[in-house]
């Protein structure tokens, strides 16, 4: 798995036995069949399915997580153990946790806006895709990465994004600016090699 996008709103298996155990089941099985979605607060995260049998770059559902269903994080398992699924039938066979999952965690179409950007990927943290590490630059200071959670896309212009956000951590500088505070921000290409930058528009700088 190179990117969220593979397994947002996507059925993987997770190989390792590990996390088997917790569901209750008694059939043999080493792997879990999940459903990939993003928390805006918990970061990207697997909804449990069923145990299964993963051999060969093949898997068998052995038992339906239908008593114990358990919520995993992606920064608690190797982005090496999640195996996307390209099986459609299972968007049918377990409707019920697709459409259980879209009603809570899917209300927001202005946060989701921002995370369908892919130009803005290269800076997004890997396991809480919503956020972004924002460069805050200020004369007399030394520039600082500040992780920033976007919440509204205010426009877009040749594949430059102006967008409203949530500063997640303090700067060390005195930019004037805390946790918690608003801030915008924008990205665009810079140069003609196509270098990115996702920069915080300061007053005073």
């Amino acid at each position: 798995m190179k990117s969220f996008r593979e397994v947002e709103r996507q059925f993987v298996i997770m190989n390792t036995p590990k996390y088997v155990v917790l569901t209750g089941t008694t059939k043999e099985a080493n792997s879990l069949l999940c459903y990939g979605y993003v928390d805006a607060t918990a970061g990207l995260t697997y909804q449990t399915v069923a145990a299964t049998m993963y051999i060969d770059g093949d898997y068998s559902i052995v038992d339906t997580a239908k008593v114990i269903s358990m919520k995993i994080r992606a920064d608690s398992v190797s982005c090496e153990d999640i195996i996307p699924v390209k099986n459609k039938a299972l968007f049918r066979q377990y409707a019920y946790i697709v459409e259980n999952i879209d009603q809570f965690y899917y209300t927001n179409p202005e946060l989701e806006q921002c995370r369908a950007i892919e130009e803005l990927d290269q800076f997004r943290h890997p396991e809480f895709p919503d956020d972004l590490q924002v460069m805050f630059v200020k004369d007399g200071y030394r520039p600082e990465g500040i992780w920033v959670r976007p919440v509204k896309l205010l426009g877009e212009d040749n594949g430059t994004f102006l967008l409203e956000g949530h500063m997640l951590n303090t700067p060390h500088a005195d930019f004037g600016l805390k946790a918690g505070d608003t801030v915008m921000c924008a990205s665009g290409i810079i140069d003609n090699a196509g270098t990115r930058l996702c920069f915080a528009l300061l007053s005073n700088t």
